[in-house]
């Protein structure tokens, strides 16, 4: 009885004891066995895909004198290791909008596509903040691994690479199939202004980095009091008068 390939398709149908070098280079070049009685012959069908997404072919197999044809359906999907960048599913609070007069805090906002740990105290090392507790410098974005395989990710700042104004630990992880593991992210501006800079996450295998965009606004603490000058004018003996003072925060 022979077996014959009904119209050769572009992807590699090999005999299966060649081996794995010579898969790599291999395409289908014979088309016709002979299978003795009640005996078999063995293929070996290789996926090598150069670009994500889903692949479906129809092997066709005719035998030889029968006109009668046996087909074989081929499915397989190409996928990049990857993570969640779902911004409801990374950061825990956000809104649709920010108006140029709102004032938020760890939020991050749909339209600007940026999380803003809003105002932040400038003028002080990453030490002094660490030591002081501030819970306002910081935040911890669940990282996931979405894909159905192991994801090896690093992490580092589009700008700051020396961390003088954002700061993340740890460096990298590695994410099983749906592992979620916590990212920690300061902000510890070092002047006044509106400071932003870029999460990225190299992710192994993938030439496509996941992008999340910072921001902080940095502040300085402007106390003042008014009236600036007190004038007690003439007083009779033994009366007292209570001036009024108001504590002000120009900031």
């Amino acid at each position: 009885m022979g077996w014959r390939v009904h119209s050769p398709p572009p992807c590699l149908v090999c005999p299966l004891a060649m081996s794995e070098a010579s898969l790599l280079t291999a395409r289908l070049r014979r088309f016709r066995w002979i299978v003795p009685a009640h005996a078999e012959v063995e293929l070996k069908i290789r996926f090598s895909p150069t670009v994500p997404g889903q692949f479906d072919q129809l092997r066709n197999f005719e035998i030889l004198g029968s006109k009668r044809l046996y087909q074989l359906p081929c499915s397989a999907t190409a996928l990049y290791p990857s993570i969640s960048q779902n911004p409801r599913l990374v950061f825990p609070r956000g809104r649709k909008s920010k108006e140029k007069e709102d004032i938020i805090s760890k939020e991050y906002v749909m339209s600007t596509k940026q999380f803003h740990f809003g105002p932040l105290l400038c003028g002080e090392s990453g030490e002094w903040y660490k030591a002081q507790n501030c819970p306002g410098n910081s935040e911890k974005l669940p990282i996931l691994n979405d894909s159905p395989m192991e994801a090896e990710v690093h992490f580092s700042f589009e700008n700051d690479s020396k961390g003088e104004t954002f700061l993340l630990d740890p460096p990298s992880m590695r994410l099983q199939p749906k592992e979620k593991k916590k990212l920690s992210v300061w902000a510890y501006p070092t002047s006044a202004g509106l400071l932003g800079d870029s999460l990225v996450c190299w992710i192994k295998d993938n030439p496509e980095p996941a992008v999340f965009r910072l921001c902080c606004q940095g502040v300085h603490v402007k106390p003042g009091v008014s009236p600036q000058e007190l004038h007690f004018n003439k007083l009779l003996l033994h009366r007292s008068v209570i001036p009024r003072l108001r504590a002000l925060q120009g900031s």
